[in-house]
Protein backbone atom coordinates (compact mmCIF):
# COMPACT_ATOMS: atom_id res chain seq x y z
CA UNK A 1 0.00 0.00 0.00
CA UNK A 2 1.30 3.51 -1.15
CA UNK A 3 1.29 6.07 0.94
CA UNK A 4 0.69 9.60 -0.59
CA UNK A 5 0.77 13.15 0.78
CA UNK A 6 -2.98 13.05 1.60
CA UNK A 7 -3.41 9.94 3.86
CA UNK A 8 -0.01 12.14 5.77
CA UNK A 9 -1.94 14.96 6.14
CA UNK A 10 -5.17 12.84 7.44
CA UNK A 11 -3.34 11.00 9.63
CA UNK A 12 -1.11 14.44 10.56
CA UNK A 13 -4.24 16.60 11.52
CA UNK A 14 -5.86 13.18 13.63
CA UNK A 15 -2.72 13.87 15.63
CA UNK A 16 -3.05 17.17 16.17
CA UNK A 17 -6.57 16.48 17.70
CA UNK A 18 -5.67 13.98 20.26
CA UNK A 19 -3.29 11.67 21.44
CA UNK A 20 -2.19 8.88 19.29
CA UNK A 21 -0.47 6.04 19.69
CA UNK A 22 -0.65 4.41 16.48
CA UNK A 23 -2.42 4.73 12.67
CA UNK A 24 -2.53 2.18 10.07
CA UNK A 25 -3.52 2.57 6.91
CA UNK A 26 -5.38 -1.22 6.16
CA UNK A 27 -7.39 0.42 2.60
CA UNK A 28 -7.05 2.34 -0.29
CA UNK A 29 -9.27 2.69 -3.32
CA UNK A 30 -8.24 3.90 -6.71
CA UNK A 31 -10.54 5.55 -9.18
CA UNK A 32 -10.21 3.71 -13.13
CA UNK A 33 -7.26 6.04 -13.76
CA UNK A 34 -5.14 4.92 -10.64
CA UNK A 35 -5.59 7.99 -8.58
CA UNK A 36 -6.46 7.31 -5.11
CA UNK A 37 -9.98 7.84 -4.37
CA UNK A 38 -10.63 6.57 -0.92
CA UNK A 39 -9.06 5.60 2.13
CA UNK A 40 -9.83 3.35 5.48
CA UNK A 41 -7.31 3.83 8.95
CA UNK A 42 -7.47 2.43 12.13
CA UNK A 43 -6.87 5.08 14.88
CA UNK A 44 -5.20 3.92 17.54
CA UNK A 45 -5.60 6.38 20.83
CA UNK A 46 -6.45 7.24 24.47
CA UNK A 47 -9.88 8.51 24.61
CA UNK A 48 -12.69 7.75 27.12
CA UNK A 49 -15.34 8.53 24.02
CA UNK A 50 -14.69 7.08 20.58
CA UNK A 51 -18.16 7.99 19.23
CA UNK A 52 -17.86 11.67 19.73
CA UNK A 53 -13.74 11.73 18.36
CA UNK A 54 -14.99 9.96 15.38
CA UNK A 55 -17.68 12.48 14.57
CA UNK A 56 -15.31 15.29 15.66
CA UNK A 57 -12.25 13.63 13.42
CA UNK A 58 -15.55 13.99 10.21
CA UNK A 59 -16.19 17.40 11.33
CA UNK A 60 -12.86 18.75 11.27
CA UNK A 61 -10.60 16.68 9.14
CA UNK A 62 -9.96 18.77 5.66
CA UNK A 63 -9.60 16.29 2.41
CA UNK A 64 -9.97 16.35 -1.11
CA UNK A 65 -10.26 12.59 -0.91
CA UNK A 66 -13.34 10.68 1.20
CA UNK A 67 -11.55 8.54 4.42
CA UNK A 68 -12.90 6.19 7.15
CA UNK A 69 -11.84 5.62 10.49
CA UNK A 70 -12.02 2.72 12.62
CA UNK A 71 -11.12 3.93 16.32
CA UNK A 72 -9.59 1.50 18.84
CA UNK A 73 -8.25 2.31 22.62
CA UNK A 74 -4.72 1.02 23.29
CA UNK A 75 -5.99 -1.60 25.43
CA UNK A 76 -8.73 -2.98 22.96
CA UNK A 77 -6.10 -2.93 20.19
CA UNK A 78 -3.47 -4.33 22.18
CA UNK A 79 -5.80 -7.50 23.18
CA UNK A 80 -7.30 -7.68 19.56
CA UNK A 81 -4.57 -7.01 17.25
CA UNK A 82 -2.85 -10.23 19.24
CA UNK A 83 -5.78 -12.54 18.59
CA UNK A 84 -5.86 -14.39 15.17
CA UNK A 85 -9.31 -13.87 13.01
CA UNK A 86 -9.67 -10.44 14.92
CA UNK A 87 -10.09 -7.38 12.24
CA UNK A 88 -7.44 -5.79 14.45
CA UNK A 89 -5.46 -8.76 13.92
CA UNK A 90 -5.58 -8.93 10.07
CA UNK A 91 -5.05 -4.70 10.10
CA UNK A 92 -1.86 -5.48 12.57
CA UNK A 93 -0.70 -8.26 9.79
CA UNK A 94 -1.82 -6.39 6.68
CA UNK A 95 -1.80 -2.68 7.12
CA UNK A 96 1.01 -0.07 6.99
CA UNK A 97 1.95 2.06 9.92
CA UNK A 98 1.75 5.33 9.32
CA UNK A 99 1.97 6.88 12.86
CA UNK A 100 3.66 4.63 15.74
Amino acid sequence: MQINDEIKSVAQQIKKMTDVKKIMLFHTKNNVHGNLSGFKMCVITDTADKVMLELKIYREIESDIPFDVVIYTPHEWECLSAENGTFAHKVEMTGCEIIG
